[in-house]
């Protein structure tokens, strides 16, 4: 493919819409912008070459001009001398300048416009791959942004098992504060139970006694 083919290709191109079809729009921004600096550098050899061309092709219009001119002379010297056959000569060979002339000046003209084009191109394309820098930025920016997001949720996930976690915790000591509880209070329950048994024997106790006292006073 010709170098003025892909440029139009790519100045044509809509980087939206490869954006869109592309899997990694980044990696596809990369290589669109990598591509674009190499037909740049193609374009700037191009200009170059065809500038080269362009003086040289100016360089051989004024060559045959003067040549042109110095035949057109020399057949106005030869008619005053009387030469009628080397004027005419002479008129040949300017009459053949002169159409070479003309062939040359209407390929510097192309050669000029050819020039103009890939200049045009190249300021196109500079702005093309501008286009696709800020692009790239735009989408890098979002990139980021996006990531940032997906650590902020993951923060704020992250947040919440930990709540969840120090509710668990919380409804843990309450459990254990109501074991303690119900311990406590079984524990009280057995003291005073104990007690109790222990105010039935002394009542017993001294019933023991007043019947023993008694049995002894039967005895006298």
């Amino acid at each position: 493919m010709g170098i003025f083919k892909r440029i139009s290709l790519i100045i044509r191109s809509n980087i939206n819409a490869l954006i869109e079809k592309a899997e990694d729009p980044e990696k596809m921004l990369e290589q669109i912008i990598a591509d674009m600096n190499e037909n740049m550098r193609e374009i700037k050899l191009q200009i170059a070459r065809s500038m080269k061309d362009e003086k040289l092709l100016e360089h051989k219009v004024d060559e045959n001009r003067k040549l042109t001119g110095e035949y057109e002379n020399k057949a106005l010297l030869a008619l005053e001398k009387n030469s009628e056959d080397l004027a005419r000569e002479a008129l040949k060979r300017k009459k053949s300048y002169a159409d070479i002339t003309t062939s040359l000046e209407t390929e510097l003209d192309e050669q000029r416009k050819a020039v103009e084009l890939l200049k045009t191109s190249y300021k196109a394309l500079e702005l093309k791959i501008e286009e696709a820098k800020n692009k790239r930025q735009v989408l890098l920016s979002r990139q980021k942004r996006a990531e940032t997001r997906i650590d902020l949720t993951d923060t704020v996930s992250s947040i919440n098992e930990q709540a969840d976690l120090f509710d668990a915790f919380d409804r843990m000591a309450d459990k254990v504060a109501k074991t303690e509880a119900m311990a406590g209070a079984l524990a009280e329950l057995d003291k005073a139970t104990i007690e109790q048994k222990f105010e039935q024997l002394e009542r017993d106790r001294s019933i023991d006694d007043d019947l023993k006292a008694l049995k002894e006073k039967m005895k006298k």
